[in-house]
């Protein structure tokens, strides 16, 4: 036990400090948990942390005066930012410091994956280094030259019956879209159906990113996150909300509100969403045998 490493959670919601806990404990870390600042600083001090996940807005002591006491009196503890008040603390975070910053809804996987680049032996790696999308392209050219292609579930999430079957039709043509998939439609409600699917990857569309926040917890306590969410839809549609997202990485693909307008270039506009999926599967290495 003494040999794990050791990580605090520190959010005033239970449900997810609860959920991060039963996750990050399956990967073989001892985790700690508080609710409020002060029973976060009582465990600062009286054991020695790996790193701290820290939500801001807490009851008592605020995540700010935790951020400040850790980079002053215990700076060799790595802290992850995460909050749903970016715009109103962003600039408070980065003038004090802190290893990584996470807007919420959390994707699991992203967090995952900075916590064990913090945590692992050797140098850091910086986000602007881990950026190897480019160079992962030329991967997958000469993996579809050897007869692979990428391969992944996918799950489209639309209120617009039209662009669902559209998506749908195109992704399960391997001929046309140059993949492997397993598509199938839901709505954010159907949640049963959602963790027995256990898509890699989902296409959302953004008239629903306001319901993305509580859907977001759910899918981290999934036994099987999806590996990354894509938006998609008009971005003169709940904008503000989808932001948030798109600047902390989200990838978005703009597709009009009208598919009858024939003027807008439906068959392009898929064919991008086409290629984010795809960056997807490379990133992840998600690719299979070309079907003879």
């Amino acid at each position: 036990m003494e040999n794990l490493k050791k990580i605090l959670i520190v959010d005033d919601e239970k449900f997810v400090t609860d959920a991060l806990e039963e996750f990050f404990h399956s990967k073989g870390y001892r985790i700690f948990k508080a609710q409020d600042g002060q029973a976060c600083l009582d465990i600062i001090k009286s054991e020695k942390l790996d790193l701290v996940l820290l939500d801001i807005k807490l009851p008592k002591i605020d995540g700010i005066e935790i951020l400040k006491l850790l980079r002053r009196d215990y700076p060799e503890v790595k802290v992850i930012i995460m909050t749903a008040y970016d715009f109103e603390y962003k600039t408070k975070v980065d003038n004090i410091g802190c290893d990584a910053f996470f807007v919420k809804p959390l994707l699991i996987d992203e967090l995952m994956q900075e916590v064990e680049n913090l945590l692992s032996a050797g140098v850091k790696i910086s986000k602007q280094q881990r950026d190897i999308i480019p160079q992962l392209a030329e991967e997958v050219e000469f993996s579809v030259s050897e007869g692979m292609l990428p391969c992944a579930k996918l799950l489209i999430v639309s209120p617009r019956d039209l662009i669902s079957s559209l998506l749908k039709d195109y992704f399960t043509q391997q001929q046309i879209c140059e993949g492997i998939y397993v598509v199938a439609e839901s709505g954010l409600e159907q949640l049963d159906y959602i963790k027995k699917f256990q898509p890699d990857i989902i296409l959302l569309d953004v008239a629903l990113v306001g319901v993305l926040g509580e859907f977001g917890d759910i899918l981290i306590k999934m036994p099987h996150p999806p590996k990354e969410i894509i938006l998609f839809g008009d971005p003169a549609v709940k904008w503000e909300e989808a932001e948030i997202l798109i600047k902390r990485g989200t990838k978005f693909i703009e597709m009009p509100m009208d598919l009858h307008d024939m003027t807008y270039p439906i068959r392009e506009t898929i064919e991008r969403l086409s290629n984010a999926v795809k960056e997807v599967c490379i990133k992840y290495h998600l690719f299979s045998k070309e079907a003879g």
